[in-house]
């Protein structure tokens, strides 16, 4: 039985060295390629994988190509390898912002005849696997059956696949990435406006400061160009920030004018969208767990 090979462009970063175990452990061979020479062969080494010279090798007989490069570069890399791809092939990307992906993926493929698959894997490097993860699959038109293909692989190893469009995909991204991470940066640069520094003020940390720290410290342990490119160039979440603009001050002032009643009404009108949530009833129960495992790791 022929073992399937894939190569991966961007294999040196943190989301292609995670995807490079990942089909390893599948049987697979890996093929790592990435600008930065130095960072390559390290991943490559420490990985047990070979990696190419240049992109256009890598991707020679490969089965399966996953593009791992910023946002920004995405759409270009594509382009630049799509002569380059056997008909065999099944192309993917792994970004968290679609927008004019799509139409490259579809225009690409069906100029040269590969299969085409956009992905967007909802999880970090972090992640021990895929069991209980979840994982937006966007089919392009004239591959679907790939977009079925490759989401049985993962859905096989326990993930949760999602199916979906590229514009419903940036309108939920903007909703389950964007605004928490925004509101976690805006948390972070309001620390800076206090004058004591930060052991000083976990001394009088309750358990929501502690919860919201943590999930600000997550965020600031990425690059910051993950985060402003799904931000800034999501169309979808540039919309939203106007209306985030708007919430803020409207509390603002119920706040300064100690308008209980309209914040009571605030308070309740938010609680009923809440209430959908089947985990809202337990919510106080798992909060709980959390900040208990995080006493015990301390």
């Amino acid at each position: 039985m022929k073992v399937p090979k894939i190569a991966i462009i961007g294999g040196s970063g943190r989301m292609g060295i995670w995807f490079a175990q990942y089909f390893k452990n599948k049987g697979y061979t890996v093929v790592l390629s990435a600008r930065n020479r130095e960072k390559l062969i390290a991943a490559a080494e420490s990985l047990k994988v070979n990696y190419a010279k240049n992109n256009e090798e890598a991707v020679k007989n490969a089965d399966f190509v996953m593009v791992s490069v910023p946002i920004a570069s995405t759409a270009s890399i594509i382009t630049e390898l799509a002569p380059h791809m056997d008909r065999k092939t099944t192309v993917f990307d792994i970004t968290s912002v679609k927008g004019e992906i799509i139409k490259t993926l579809e225009k690409q493929s069906l100029k040269h005849g590969f299969k085409a698959v956009s992905v967007h894997p909802m999880f970090g490097p972090g992640a021990k696997n895929l069991t209980g993860h979840t994982i937006a699959i966007v089919p392009i038109k004239g591959s679907e059956d790939a977009a079925e293909k490759l989401g049985r692989i993962f859905s096989k190893d326990g993930a949760k696949v999602v199916s979906t469009d590229g514009k419903t995909h940036d309108r939920m991204i903007s909703t389950v990435l964007g605004l928490p991470h925004f509101l976690n940066i805006l948390f972070g640069k309001a620390l800076l406006e206090i004058p004591d520094a930060l052991p000083r003020i976990k001394e009088f940390s309750g358990t929501t400061f502690a919860l919201q720290l943590l999930l600000t410290e997550c965020v600031f342990r990425e690059e910051p160009e993950l985060y402003s490119e799904i931000q800034m160039r999501n169309k979808e979440f540039l919309k939203f920030l106007d209306k985030m603009e708007g919430i803020f001050s409207e509390l603002k002032e119920v706040v300064q004018k100690n308008e209980k009643i309209e914040f009571s009404k605030i308070f309740e009108m938010v609680r009923e969208k809440l209430i959908q949530d089947t985990d809202y009833a337990n919510a106080y129960d798992r909060f709980y767990q959390i900040i208990e495992i995080l006493k015990n790791r301390t």
